[in-house]
């Protein structure tokens, strides 16, 4: 388990869970809740950016007055290191900070305003994955013009100006040459990139030597000798005199095969509204010698700001929709070099200026939000491909966490599942009691003083029967994710209402996750069939209804019910299930710490199994009863706890 150091600047990744969006399963990628990455109302002082190596994550985004915000995942985004400024103001305002990483390399570009009042671009490196970084360029790169497009391929960094110039170095940024080339009045919107000594660049054209409109097209050019000549230019987009605007391209060296990838808006298929229109991508695969034929990404002709990103067979196309009040983020992605596509994926209900990053393992998705009066903010979530996803690893908030156990633990106390817990364990069954020991289908409270990767360990669980009474329970999962519509029950065809998790509030699911805990109505007991691969008859599965429940109780404390003070006296419950096949639930209750010795016996008086022995905390207890293995017929569960022996009858029916 990893702790992120949550210290400084009440700024860390999931401190600030979004509830409208949790964590859901589209075309193969697990994504998870979105979280916000900054303050609530800073300055805009440029996008946020997202750039990846291997497993590590880095994040920027303008915030002004901060001076280049960072942070950084060694973890594919699991939990981030805390916030540094990398860039101190004595430059002046830092404006439209960005990120390009090359290898082990990282290269941070921004623009200054100076007290003298002129506008000049600086850059700053590390060697170390962001640990360290070199004291701001000076004097600066240049005056009067900022990046913004980039291009890195281990030593070798490109970037365009405002200014349409492109500068370069071939040495990590040591030493510069340029302008190569300039294009002013022949373009628009300029990206480039570098792969296996090509530079490559993309732009907008169509204006004439005046500046006037002739038709917008975007086109492509490489050169093999880093700008000093450019072979013919390449049309992307289609020619009809319709607009091509705004082009992204991204590219990932993989030599002769290399990925090179362009998306821009386009009014061929309509535009929805005066900013967005249908979004339009082309890729190649023989490192920009030829393209494949052009794709429509969106499902509504209303997207802007488009964005694209390469790594090995991974392309991912994102963007904004304009859509009223709030805007949406958008993106597809391909695991196979574009031979096929995921279907449109909506990131986050709000949003601008997007940017996108692919790991080894997970896609990553940042982006700004504006609210009425004017704050910045800047948001995050990542998509981990479900081939690579780990069901077993859960993060935890700060606050109180609706969790389950969805595997077979070594141990199953609080102390040791949840080190950082600063509360009991609290299951529900009718009302809240504390459990000491922590059984796999049931959900439980936890409350956590600050936000904790929790992993855990043990046998899988692929398969669970859960017991549910009459009204609200709390159920876990097993260590796959099980679709709701997969859930078979006995007797068959329950109703029940829909399911809810809890992510600082509570929000519905379509989806039980591994290590999550959900809450569900029953109209009557039951037991619920989890299943990983499940392909139970329609007749057999849950009915979920639309409008059996307002909302589940709320979280313990905020509970006046809920159980806390310690049982007055030894009790052993009836087990429940009573009949059952194979699994029954024993609860008991402890007044003291106590040695407990929980047996089950046949007829005949020998013990079938031994359900605990050892040194328990008072509290309200329970322990599960697998029969397998075990015939049908009469057994007792005896409990023996100090001086106390209590015996209870169960039958077991298969």
């Amino acid at each position: 388990m990893r702790v992120a150091n949550f210290s400084q600047l009440c700024l860390l990744l999931y401190l600030l869970p979004a509830c409208a969006l949790s964590q859901d399963i589209h075309d193969g990628i697990v994504w998870m809740p979105q979280v916000q990455i900054s303050p609530d109302t800073l300055f805009h002082a440029g996008g946020p950016i997202v750039v990846t190596h291997k497993d590590a994550v880095y994040l920027t985004w303008g915030a002004s007055p901060l001076s280049f915000p960072f942070l950084k995942s060694t973890d594919n985004g699991h939990a981030f290191d805390p916030l540094r400024l990398i860039v101190n103001d004595n430059v002046g305002i830092v404006q439209l900070p960005w990120l390009v990483a090359s290898g082990d390399k990282l290269f941070g570009f921004y623009l200054s305003a100076p007290p003298e009042g002129y506008f000049a671009s600086h850059y700053v490196s590390s060697t170390d994955g962001g640990n360290t970084w070199s004291p701001s360029n000076s004097p600066p790169l240049i005056v009067h013009e900022w990046p913004n497009a980039f291009g890195a391929d281990g030593d070798t960094l490109a970037l365009m100006t405002d200014g349409y110039n492109i500068e370069l170095s071939t040495d990590a940024g040591n030493h510069w040459k340029g302008p190569v080339g300039n294009w002013y009045f022949a373009t628009s919107d300029p990206s480039v990139a570098l792969t296996n000594g090509i530079l490559h660049r993309c732009a907008q054209t169509g204006y004439d030597s005046a500046g006037y409109w002739a038709e917008f097209v975007i086109t492509y050019w490489q050169s093999t000798d880093f700008g000093v000549t450019w072979g013919d230019s390449v049309p992307i987009s289609t020619v009809n005199y319709s607009y091509a605007l705004e082009p992204y391209m991204s590219a990932d060296n993989q030599g002769d095969s290399s990925v090179v990838a362009i998306a821009w808006k386009d009014e061929k298929y309509g535009c929805e509204t005066p900013v967005g229109c249908s979004v339009i991508a082309r890729w190649s695969t023989d490192n920009g010698r030829t393209f494949h034929p052009e794709i429509r990404m969106d499902d509504e002709p209303n997207g802007y700001a488009v964005w694209t990103a390469v790594k090995g067979n991974v392309i991912v196309i994102g963007w904004i929709a304009d859509e009223y009040p709030n805007g949406a983020v958008k993106v597809r992605v391909s695991t196979d070099r574009g031979t096929t596509w995921s279907s449109v994926y909506r990131v986050s209900d709000y949003g601008a200026n997007c940017s996108l990053g692919i790991s080894r393992t997970a896609v990553h998705v940042t982006w700004e939000k504006v609210d009425a009066d004017g704050g910045f903010s800047a948001w995050y979530r990542r998509g981990v491909f479900q081939s690579m996803y780990d069901p077993l690893t859960v993060v935890g908030y700060a606050g109180w966490n609706l969790i389950s156990i969805p595997v077979n633990p070594k141990y199953r106390t609080i102390a040791f599942l949840f080190p950082q817990s600063t509360s009991s364990a609290f299951l529900y069954h009718g009302g809240y009691k504390v459990a000491d020991s922590l059984q796999g289908g049931t959900a439980y409270w936890v409350k956590l003083s600050q936000p904790w990767e929790m992993g855990f360990e043990g046998d899988s669980l692929f398969n669970d029967t859960i017991e549910v009474q009459e009204g609200w329970n709390m159920i876990g999962s097993i260590s796959v994710p099980v679709a709701i519509s997969a859930i078979a029950s006995i007797p068959p065809a329950i109703t029940t209402s829909k399911f809810f998790g809890y992510d600082h509030t509570y929000y519905m699911s379509d989806t039980l996750f591994p290590s999550r805990g959900y809450w569900v109505k029953a109209d009557q007991p039951a037991k619920l069939i989890l299943k990983r691969g499940s392909s139970f008859l329609a007749k057999n599965t849950i009915r979920v209804s639309e409008t059996m429940a307002d909302g589940p109780p709320p979280p313990p404390d905020a509970m006046p019910s809920v159980q806390t003070t310690m049982p007055k006296e030894y009790a052993l419950d009836s087990p429940f299930p009573n009949p059952f096949n194979p699994t029954t639930v024993i609860r008991y209750q402890l007044p003291v710490a106590s040695r407990v010795n929980i047996q089950v016996f046949n007829m005949l008086g020998q013990v079938v199994a031994t359900l605990l022995d050892g040194i328990q905390t008072a509290g309200y207890k329970e322990v599960r009863w697998n029969s397998a293995g075990a015939t049908s017929g009469v057994y007792f569960c005896r409990l023996s706890a100090g001086n106390f022996v209590q015996t209870r009858k169960m039958v077991l029916l298969k």
